[in-house]
C-alpha cells in the first residue's frame, strides 16, 4: 500500500497510462482474454467455473499486506462446498478477469487501509469499494477495482462481490504477519466460509 505521486483522478500516471493500453486491447478484442470469451463463453460446458470463487490479495512479503493471501491458504486446508473455488491471487490485477468472470459470487480478502485499529475486520461490496478514495488505495486494490470494471464492460462481472477488508499494522519488509493481524486470520476464515453459504445480492458498480 506504498504511497505514489498521484494524478489528480487519485491514480499514479503512470498506471493510467498503462491501464488505458490495457483496456484499449480488450475492447479491440488484441488480447488472449476477449478472443477466449468470443470464442468460448464461461457459461459454455468446456469453460464452467464453480460458482463461487473465493480470492485472497496481497503481497507476503510485506507483512500484514499479504493476509488476504494468507486467508486464501487457510482456506485450502478447509472442507468447503463443492461448489467453492479458492485462488491464491497474490498481487494480481487485471490478469485474473479470467478466473473471476461470470461466477454467481466472488468473495475477496484483502489488506485495507481504513484508519483503524489493527486487525478491524471490514465487510463491503462493489459499490463501496468504487466509491472509496482511490488516493488510499494499494496498487493492487486498484487492479481488483479495474478488474471488476472491466469484467462489467465485458458483461461478465460477478452476481454478487463481497470483499472483506482487514487493516494491518505493519506493511514493512518480512514474511511474518504482526500479531494483531495473524490473530483475526481464523475468524476471517469463519466468515468467509460462511459467506460463502449466502446467495442473492445483486453487484453493483458506479
Amino acid at each position: 500500500m506504498g504511497i505514489l505521486p498521484m494524478s489528480i483522478t487519485g491514480v499514479p500516471p503512470v498506471q493510467i497510462q498503462k491501464n488505458m493500453a490495457k483496456m484499449a486491447m480488450l475492447l479491440t478484442g488484441e488480447t488472449p482474454v476477449l478472443r477466449r470469451f468470443v470464442r468460448a463463453p464461461w457459461k459454455g460446458k468446456q469453460m464452467q467455473a464453480r460458482p463461487v470463487l473465493v480470492v485472497g490479495i496481497g503481497n507476503i512479503l510485506l507483512q500484514d499486506e499479504g493476509v488476504g493471501v494468507h486467508v486464501a491458504r487457510a482456506l485450502q486446508e478447509e472442507v468447503l462446498p463443492l461448489d467453492v473455488e479458492v485462488l491464491d491471487g497474490g498481487t494480481s490485477g487485471a490478469d485474473i478477469i479470467e478466473a473471476v468472470a461470470d461466477r454467481e459470487k466472488l468473495i475477496v480478502i484483502d489488506a485495507m487501509q481504513a484508519d483503524a485499529e489493527a486487525g478491524a475486520v471490514f465487510r463491503m461490496g462493489m459499490d463501496e469499494l468504487a466509491g472509496r478514495d482511490y488516493a488510499g488505495f494499494s496498487l493492487h486494490e486498484l487492479g481488483l477495482l479495474e478488474t471488476l470494471q472491466m469484467a462489467k464492460l465485458l458483461g461478465c462481472l460477478p452476481r454478487e462481490i463481497v470483499i472483506f477488508g482487514v487493516q494491518p499494522k505493519s506493511i514493512s519488509p518480512g514474511f511474518a504477519m504482526t500479531d494483531e493481524v495473524a490473530a483475526v486470520v481464523p475468524r476471517i476464515v469463519k466468515r468467509v466460509v460462511e459467506e460463502c453459504g449466502k446467495r442473492g445480492t445483486t453487484a453493483k458498480t458506479t
